[in-house]
């Protein structure tokens, strides 16, 4: 399968090649350049700012960089998040049902691929373990991924990269006379009778503009087809709403965003209950921004933001004993910064960020009481961090970093966990660590081809759950270890960027190793709930691969595109495998579109293949088949007023087991689905 997959994916880039050159001669220019070159402006051209801070396009970034904007989150109908991420280069997926996805990047995931929402963090644990990321799909304007390590502008957590989800928000715009527009749209998905409905309105009047949504997802459980997987459901609701000021160098920007959420936990299948009750989180942030404040100086920006986060887990197992585990967090971010634009060929960046968690947790058994799975605690985190873009010819330019950490860890057991006999008591930790990174590009050819290649040190501190947590989790029991190391990584990736009219293709490959690796092991040992894991460090994992994208516009409408992923990890103490490291995948299909009078067409057939997994960890998961999954999807807009789209997902029925999935008593991934959704404008 793995050979398979390299030879065909090689071959289709070859084709791609010669195919390109033939149409370049032979199509009519009123015909085929104008289409060939609005599909090499789909991803190359697109503006982004995670990577710098500043916007650049993605061609003229040293970065290797995913994009996914609203009209694709529009096509791809989204049954949860992760039907964003797992067919895009380089980014993979960890299930655990439905409503619970772990985004991963480059074999990371968890606390080692930052996740951001508008450029601030989200509290600790958002996206892991089994909790749902508080945003729905249809909350988002478009997302920002940058793979490899973020750690000099964005802190602790950015080993594997970065993950900015960019909400649907209210416009920068200012204009006399009132503005309002608005949209409502309605989603279904067979696999899970899974129902979704969301409406929206935006306006302004002068400078002042204003935002409201809300969402409403009703999922039963998923139908695979294997049979019913029990315990998978998800219920949420979601809803948001802000202003701002835009007003010439000033804006002034209030936001915030609350969501909860059932969600159903399918690891314990044999529990007559297992689910998260009414998870709730809570956003709310302010940017205050002024520009062109002196010659030199063309920005400064301070954002700010609270979260508060409660989980209540519920369980209700075969004797009919009940456990509620409750847990919060609050937190607090604080992020001010500087543009300094010197001359046409030097621009600095510099500022600082801070938060602050607090947690707490409490635990109710019907048998008895008990202590919360975690004393009370707080994490707080300063960084400074100074960075330099400069084009040192018309050729070569790059992007220095620099950034100093301090986080503080510390734990005070209240009354309960000192009651109930929590076994960590008082500990309070400091990790510090100076991170850098370099980042070239060589343009071969103006707008065409651009060299690249980057050099990164990153850094992630222990997070509180790893540091302080006792107690049930859903595998068995977890222990939390004190005494654990900082992670510390040194990446280098090196690629290329081709932008013909047309055809665009992306190239990239990459090392990251990570000293000080934490690792969650099996201790052998068995509680109450199940077997006990560990946190630990083990010396260091080494994790390398390479990934590819190309997309080939042809005549009449339809395009064709690709890509594909490989990795592998290995503890270097011990040359074994890391656990959860994704096979190789790739994604390929062929899409159309055509425009006729107001309407426009467009339809996608794609196929996604994955290898057989047989290098895997054998203390923590066995190995996996190879698979290949087929979709189809088509719509029709009627100008930008209306659009229907509809799908069918694993066209073939295909019964499958995801290496990445959690699940693992059975083929866990969805039936046939049959589905859709429509949205009306104004």
């Amino acid at each position: 399968m793995m050979k398979y997959l390299f030879h065909s994916f090689w071959a289709l880039l070859i084709l791609l090649a010669s195919f390109h050159a033939g149409v370049s001669a032979e199509t009519p220019a009123e015909n085929g350049p104008a289409v060939r070159e609005a599909a090499a402006a789909v991803t190359l051209d697109e503006i982004i700012v995670t990577a710098s801070m500043n916007e650049s396009k993605v061609f003229n970034s040293s970065l290797p960089v995913n994009v996914i904007t609203r009209k694709d989150i529009e096509h791809t109908v989204p049954a949860d998040m992760g039907d964003l991420f797992k067919y895009q280069p380089g980014l993979n997926v960890s299930y655990t049902s439905m409503g619970s996805v772990r985004p991963m990047i480059r074999g990371l995931y968890d606390e080692r691929v930052l996740l951001m929402v508008d450029g601030i963090r989200l509290s600790e644990q958002r996206g892991g373990g089994d909790h749902a990321l508080s945003i729905n799909p249809g909350q988002i304007e478009r997302i920002e991924v940058v793979r490899g390590p973020g750690s000099v502008l964005y802190g602790s957590d950015a080993i594997g990269g970065v993950i900015n989800i960019i909400t649907r928000n209210s416009r920068r715009t200012s204009g006399e006379g009132a503005r309002l527009h608005g949209q409502l749209g309605v989603r279904y998905d067979s696999a899970a009778e899974s129902k979704e409905g969301d409406a929206y309105i935006e306006g302004g009047a002068g400078k002042i503009n204003f935002f409201a949504g809300g969402i409403y997802q009703d999922t039963d459980n998923v139908e695979t087809p294997e049979g019913e997987l029990r315990h998978s459901f998800y219920d949420t609701r979601n809803y948001s709403g802000g202003m701002n000021y835009t007003g010439g160098n000033t804006f002034v920007s209030m936001w915030g965003y609350a969501s909860s959420a059932d969600i159903g936990n399918p690891l314990k299948n044999t529990f007559k209950e297992s689910y998260f009750d009414n998870e709730r989180h809570r956003f709310a942030s302010a940017v205050l921004e002024q520009k062109n404040i002196a010659p030199f100086l063309t920005k400064i920006r301070i954002d700010g933001a609270f979260q508060r986060h409660n989980r209540h887990f519920h369980l209700l197992n075969p004797s009919d004993v009940t456990v509620d585990i409750y847990l919060d967090i609050d937190t607090w971010n604080i992020h001010p910064h500087f543009v300094m634009q010197i001359g046409d060929a030097q621009r600095i960046t510099a500022g600082a960020q801070f938060f602050y968690e607090e947690v707490t947790s409490s635990r109710e058994m019907s048998t008895g009481p008990l202590s919360g799975v975690i004393p009370d605690c707080t994490r707080l985190g300063m960084g400074y961090f100074l960075q330099d873009e400069v084009t040192f010819t018309k050729r070569i330019s790059a992007v220095l970093g620099v950034r100093h950490d301090r986080i503080v860890s510390e734990s005070e057991p209240g009354e309960d966990e000192l009651l109930y006999g929590h076994p960590i008591g008082e500990n309070r930790e400091t990790d510090e660590n100076t991170s850098g990174s370099i980042g070239l590009l060589f343009t071969v050819v103006k707008d065409r081809l651009n060299l690249t290649a980057n050099a990164g040190r990153a850094f992630r501190a222990p997070t509180l759950l790893e540091r302080y947590f006792y107690g049930t989790h859903t595998e068995g029991e977890d222990r939390g270890n004190p005494d654990l190391d900082p992670e510390v990584s040194l990446n280098l990736d090196a690629g290329f960027k081709l932008n013909l009219p047309g055809f665009w293709m992306t190239v990239s490959g990459f090392r990251n190793r990570i000293d000080n690796y934490i690792v969650k092991y099996n201790t052998g040992q068995t509680g109450s709930s199940g077997a006990i894991f560990q946190f630990r460090n083990v010396d260091s994992a080494v994790i390398y691969g390479a990934e590819a994208e190309a997309e080939l516009a042809l005549v009449w409408g339809f395009t064709v595109f690709g890509n594909i992923t490989w990795l592998r990890g290995e503890n270097s103490d011990t040359g074994e495998a890391l656990p959860y490291m994704p096979p190789l995948s790739g994604t390929y299909g062929v899409r159309y579109s055509r425009n006729l009078h107001s309407l426009n067409f467009w339809g996608e057939f794609a196929a996604h293949s994955a290898a057989r997994q047989d290098r895997v960890d054998e203390t923590s998961e066995t190995e996996t088949l190879g698979y290949t999954v087929c979709d189809v999807r088509f719509g029709i807009n009627y100008t930008e007023l209306v659009s229907v789209t509809g799908f069918v997902k694993n066209i073939t029925d295909k019964s499958y087991h995801d290496h990445l999935s959690r699940v693992s008593h059975i083929n866990e991934q969805p039936e046939r689905s049959i589905g859709g959704s429509v949205r009306v404008r104004f």
